[in-house]
């Protein structure tokens, strides 16, 4: 949270921006009938093929070509070593270029894709000489309308970082257009491996799957094949309820008990885009995005002191804090990533900031590798005494110190059977773990990308 002044290192800057839809959004009591209060969008028809095998095996030849791009910039195409090859180099033209350098890809695309149709998009982008803001965004035109999906990130000059986002499609008989934007001054912007891939057809080929087995977004968010309904915000009173296959523009607010929620995307500016107060929620495939810069500064993706609350399999992007767990909780499978808010933010994954017990955090990724700070897992006595927290078998990257179990801010009130094993780290800014004044189990971690065990410092 960003209002919380704590002993740790200072903020850095760079982090992801959010994924953004225009959809209606109003506050909405609802009681038994969950399936979609807002005027649903058009129901999905069937989906049509996109091409043939011989027009797809040509797509994805010309989507290889680094000379496919076509934009208002100076586009080469020049060696980036043995690795990668031939690559699309984009250079600022002119003062016309400056801040507003527009890329399109000439072949990857999609033609007649009908309502609620699941898109994959990705690119490979690496800056250069200077940090460049890059926007990927998949251009959706269809009945006269147009809707634009966008994900983007600040890049440091350096690594190749990939550029992903995912998308349902609102409009019937769509087509799909691969389009970069970047802010490049004097920099300049290398790009590889443009990819845009719907679950009925493809153009062409999808990004690598990840070798660790660890989430992310082929294993997280609202399964494929899912056609979801527009809604506006919820606010759910019914004990038992299920909600599920709505795509809702605004907060989801679970006050009732044992509520179900399957198969739902959030899009909020909320304090909390998924706010859960009543116990027992059971929350599983889900997509939450906090609007990121454009949201609230201190918001949580899924948070607000429910009690014995499940989180599996979710995609959390956009907030300030990615979960915010009350006792007795559980959160698995899940993909915590893409962090950014406006204000004076504090990053944290997953945020117990104390007068909390009985957590596990368990396979999950969190993703924390975009910032100097604060942690992929916060675990402290902020608010009061915190005990019997698991954190096992996940992937922790990045942050300040990638985790910490902090017992500073209380005298009186302990941090105790505190567990991090078998998690697999990416070293953050300052090192892997910060323990202090608390009791803490570390067993069989290991770094990332030597594969032997790491430390955690310890203080008090």
């Amino acid at each position: 949270m960003s209002f919380l002044k704590r002993a740790r290192p200072a903020t850095r800057g760079l982090a992801l921006a959010s994924l953004f839809l225009t959809l209606p959004g109003a506050a909405l009591g609802v009681g038994a009938d969950l399936s979609g209060a807002a005027p649903a969008a058009a129901a999905p028809v069937p989906q049509r093929p996109l091409a043939g095998d011989e027009a797809g095996q040509a797509a994805d030849a010309a989507a290889a070509d680094p000379h496919a791009w076509r934009g208002n910039a100076r586009i080469a195409v020049r060696r980036a070593g043995a690795e990668r090859g031939d690559v699309t180099t984009v250079k600022a033209r002119g003062r016309a270029g400056k801040g507003r350098t527009r890329l399109t890809h000439r072949a990857v695309r999609a033609e007649g894709v009908a309502v609620g149709a699941t898109y994959r998009a990705a690119v490979l982008v690496r800056a250069r000489k200077k940090p460049v803001k890059v926007t990927l965004r998949v251009r959706e035109q269809g009945a006269g309308q147009t809707v634009t999906h966008r994900r983007s990130v600040r890049l440091r000059p350096g690594a190749w970082r990939p550029l992903r986002l995912r998308l349902t499609t609102t409009l019937p008989d769509a087509s799909l257009r691969l389009q970069l934007r970047a802010g490049l001054g004097a920099g300049r912007l290398q790009v590889d491996e443009p990819a845009l891939v719907g679950v009925a057809g493809r153009t062409t080929p999808p990004p690598p799957p990840t070798e660790t087995g660890f989430p992310d977004a082929a294993s997280t968010g609202v399964q494929d094949g899912v056609a979801l309904r527009a809604s506006r915000g919820l606010t759910v009173t019914t004990d038992g309820a299920v909600v599920e296959n709505l795509d809702i523009s605004g907060q989801l607010h679970i006050r009732a008990n044992n509520v179900t929620v399957r198969n739902v995307r959030v899009r909020s500016s909320d304090y909390y885009a998924l706010y859960v107060t009543g116990s027992g929620a059971r929350i599983e495939h889900v997509e939450v995005d906090g609007l990121g810069f454009s949201g609230t500064g201190g918001a949580a993706g899924i948070g607000g002191g429910g009690k014995g609350m499940t989180v599996v399999a979710a995609d959390i992007t956009g907030v300030e804090n990615g979960v915010v767990p009350g006792s007795g909780s559980v959160v698995q499978d899940s993909w915590i990533h893409g962090l950014a808010s406006p204000g004076d933010p504090h990053y944290d994954g997953i945020q117990m900031d104390g007068g909390l017990s009985d957590i596990r955090v368990v396979h999950n990724t969190i993703d924390m590798s975009e910032h100097s700070q604060t942690a992929a897992v916060m675990v402290d006595n902020y608010f009061g005494p915190i005990s019997r927290i698991s954190v096992t078998g996940n992937q922790l990257l990045g942050g300040g110190y990638t985790v910490y179990a902090d017992g500073s801010f209380s005298s009186s009130d302990a941090v105790s059977a505190i567990t991090y094993a078998d998690n697999v780290f990416g070293k953050g800014h300052w090192g892997y773990g910060l323990l202090r004044n608390a009791d803490v189990t570390w067993s069989n971690n290991t770094d990332l990308g030597t594969g032997r065990a790491v430390r955690a410092r310890s203080e008090g």
